[in-house]
């Protein structure tokens, strides 16, 4: 689609084309702006960072499931639209927001329009461009990765096929993608990064990331702080490489290991998350596919009645960035029979912790608090969340894949055979975001006098099957609930979407 503003012709129409002034589309008519400029507006701010404002509207035949902003690919705001009924059945759709970049870029805006069956319709907007002097744009790590692991195949392909001044050309353009430098690399590795804090940490490590979850050189990078250089030379010296990785045992309980950090666990709505970290989050590996997995985050959040008293990301305030006080980095405790567990202890007394328990049928979950306080505390409540990025099959950015049925949220695979099902009981709620894409069962304790402990108790399951419903039946009557506190109705509670 191209802007016509004054009226339509043939060579108004290719000339706006030409201009950047269009969109592309499966069905949704997406109106958009930028500074009440339409698309393909170059932009030359001065003067350090720049505020732009982003607003439109949507016309569609079904509801919308989410807006999303993009700057240089990565969408940096989520719109969950207000859908309101138009003219001949059809919604309109309103947005309007607005970011804040440095440096030269690119804004665009897509939506997705949900249909029947779990299928979409999208648009998407041409660019706006950023340009400011001395300040170009640079790859992004994804893109980066993408280059290097695609020059890499091209190698290999041609090694006996091409003559030595060709595939000398071919490393040399290897060479010359492994120096670029990124934007993540400066910015996310200076705020995220943990650097190991020896030998044995560090090959720890690289197996976790390298042999499990299959990051790339930068990935791991952006997770360690580490160098190329320093990175490729304890992969030599502990003999760890993606060509190198073992065989993991299939009649073994579920894998469960520490995520990283390095790769954002989310596949959109990332201003919803900000500097994530690692410290409540582990990844819970598929039992039919051994490098699919889904990254449990337990808790997300927890909150009392003091308020947001802990969160696993920057989004929004808790009591202690209210307060100016940084909480320290904390990592998993790892045991001989592959469980996980930690504590960390609040700057007010408050002491809460997880353990996680894998088997071959599920993965068992328990969090609990302490109160170090002299006062009750009232309205605690965990938000926990399993994300589904890295779950082959299951990432689509979609509801229509999900089963709510208190006190369960389950996921299908596009195929429709296989299920990732959760729960927590004492219940606060079940809910899901298809931007991220995301589930949740969330977690309730009980009121808390000082120095009393209380918990909550949550599983993962894998259902290999088409009959959710009977599978769920079949879970409830295993009595998975009889050791913890009396569940609650599961009635809305507050959420970080």
């Amino acid at each position: 689609m191209s802007h016509s503003p004054d009226g339509f012709s043939y060579e108004k129409w290719v000339e706006g084309l030409a201009a950047g002034r269009s969109f592309v589309t499966t069905g949704p008519m997406l109106f958009a702006q930028v500074n009440e400029r339409p698309p393909g507006e170059t932009f030359r701010p001065v003067g350090g960072p720049a505020r732009y404002r982003v607003n439109g509207t949507v016309v569609s035949e079904e509801p919308l499931a989410f807006i999303e902003v993009l700057h240089n690919g990565i969408a940096v705001r989520t719109i969950m639209p207000r859908n309101r009924e138009g003219l001949e059945g059809a919604r309109e759709s309103s947005f309007d927001t607005e970011i804040t970049t440095e440096g030269s870029g690119w804004i665009a805006v897509r939506c997705w329009e949900e249909r029947p069956g779990g299928r979409f319709r999208w648009a998407h907007t041409a660019p706006w461009h950023i340009e400011v002097p001395g300040k170009p744009p640079r790859p992004r790590a994804e893109e980066k990765a993408f280059l290097i692991e695609r020059m890499k195949l091209e190698i290999e392909r041609s090694r006996d096929r091409l003559p030595p001044e060709a595939q000398a050309e071919n490393e040399r353009a290897l060479a010359a993608y492994e120096r670029l430098e990124t934007e993540e690399e400066d910015a996310a590795i200076a705020r995220t990064a943990r650097a190991p804090r020896n030998d044995r940490e560090l090959r720890d490590w690289l197996e976790n990331m390298i042999w499990h979850h299959g990051f790339t050189i930068e990935e791991v990078r952006a997770a360690t702080g580490l160098t190329s250089a320093e990175i490729r030379a304890a992969q030599e010296r502990h003999g760890i490489h993606a060509t190198n990785r073992p065989a993991f045992a299939t009649d073994a309980p579920l894998r469960v290991l520490p995520y990283p950090g390095g790769r954002h666990p989310r596949t959109g709505f990332l201003d919803g998350a900000l500097c994530p970290q690692r410290d409540t989050k582990c990844s819970v590996f598929t039992p039919w596919d051994n490098r699919s997995y889904v990254v449990v985050d337990v808790p997300e959040a927890l909150w009392s009645n003091l308020g947001l008293t802990y969160l696993a990301h920057e989004h929004i305030e808790t009591i202690w960035t209210k307060a100016d006080t940084v909480l320290e980095p904390m990592e998993w405790n790892r045991h001989v029979d592959g469980s996980l567990d930690f504590e960390r202890t609040l700057p007010n007394g408050i002491v809460f912790g997880t353990r996680v328990v894998p088997g071959r049928d599920a993965v068992r979950m328990e969090s609990w608090l302490r109160n170090g306080t002299t006062n009750v505390l009232t309205g605690l409540r965990l938000q926990n969340c399993v994300m589904l990025k890295a779950a082959k099959g299951f990432h689509a950015q979609t509801g229509q894949n999900k089963v709510l049925r208190a006190p369960y949220a389950a996921c299908r695979s596009e195929d429709g055979r296989r299920w990732v099902i959760t729960a927590w009981d004492p219940l606060d709620g079940v809910w899901q975001n298809p931007p991220v894409p995301c589930m949740h069962s969330n977690g309730r304790l009980a009121d808390c006098p000082p120095g009393q402990t209380v918990r909550a108790r949550g599983w993962l399951w894998f259902y290999d099957g088409t009959d959710v419903a009977a599978e769920l039946d079949r879970i409830e009557k295993t009595r998975w609930r009889s050791d913890s506190q009396s569940p609650h109705s599961g009635t809305a509670s507050a959420r970080l979407r």
